[in-house]
Order: C-alpha cells, then structure tokens, then sequence
C-alpha cells in the first residue's frame, strides 16, 4: 500500500500525466523485492482489488440527489472513474470535474476553480466533502462550505437538513 498508493506518481496518474503501465515498471525497477505483488496488485480487474464500494455512501448520494445536484470533484484516473460509474449511482451525479481530464489534483486551488466555472456553480451554495481535511482547507478557500466526510453520514445529514 505504502509504496504504490503513497508514491507521488499515483497522483501524476491521477492527474493523467502517467500511464499506469509506465508506472507499475518504474515501481517493479524501484522494488523489485515486492515484483509479484506489485504484478499481482495489478492484474486482472485491479482497480477492483483496492477500490471497495461504500453502499452506504452511495445510498446517502442517491437520497440526496431527489433534493440537491450532486457534482463530483475528484483526484481520479479515467480507469478508475469509469470503474467507479458502474457502482449504480451516476445517474444521480449532475455533473463533474475530475483531475485526469483537467491535470489538476486537489488541494490545488486551480482545479476548485475550474470545478466552479465548468460546473456553473456557487461556491457559497456549495457544501463539499471530502475525507482530508486539506481538501476541504482548499475548498473554503474557494468559497466553498465543506466537512470532512469519513462515514459521517449523520453529521453531514444533520448540515444538509438544517438549510
């Protein structure tokens, strides 16, 4: 874990400046104590073996959407988001901006602006979550209202039932 998802470069993948092919050689060079499991991590559908759906996070998003637009911001690869699209919640997503598409990662404050102006969006209207808090620094910096959200359902409900 520590050594694919905590390198750098997983962000230069997310920011779609990095193939993932070119990048699992470079770790297996880097690495080659960890060759098989490194192989292994990324054989077969592997975006399925690290990525686990939360139903309870999708179920919160689909119940949200009959009230709120939901939009996505997010530090994602193209495999992956379009992984991510097939877990039976994306018809209730309105729109979205994501770091592979814009070369931007969060919390760079230039990829919460584009979100704002792709997106049409007002950022005081705006509650964001996300599960690092300096995500979330960098989108009050935008304007944004935000929480960080680690299975919180409760404390985000709470915020969206008090407007």
């Amino acid at each position: 874990y520590q050594i694919i998802f905590k390198d750098m470069r997983w962000g230069e993948f997310d920011r779609g400046t990095l193939d993932i092919e070119d990048y699992v050689s470079a770790l297996i060079i880097e690495h080659p104590e960890y060759k098989s499991q490194i192989e292994q991590m990324f054989s077969g559908n592997w975006i399925a073996n690290f990525l686990k759906p939360k139903y309870e996070s999708i179920n919160f998003l689909k119940n949200a959407s009959n009230n709120y637009k939901i939009y996505i911001l997010s530090n994602v690869s193209e495999c992956v988001l379009n992984y991510v699209k097939d877990l039976g919640f994306w018809d209730k997503v309105t729109s979205g901006t994501y770091s592979y598409k814009v070369h931007y990662l969060k919390p760079e404050s230039e990829i919460y602006q584009y979100f704002i102006k792709d997106n049409d969006v007002i950022p005081e209207e705006c509650l964001f979550l996300d599960d690092l808090p300096q995500n979330i620094a960098a989108s009050k910096d935008a304007g944004m209202n935000g929480i960080v959200f680690c299975d919180n359902l409760d404390d985000v409900n709470r915020i969206l039932n008090s407007n």
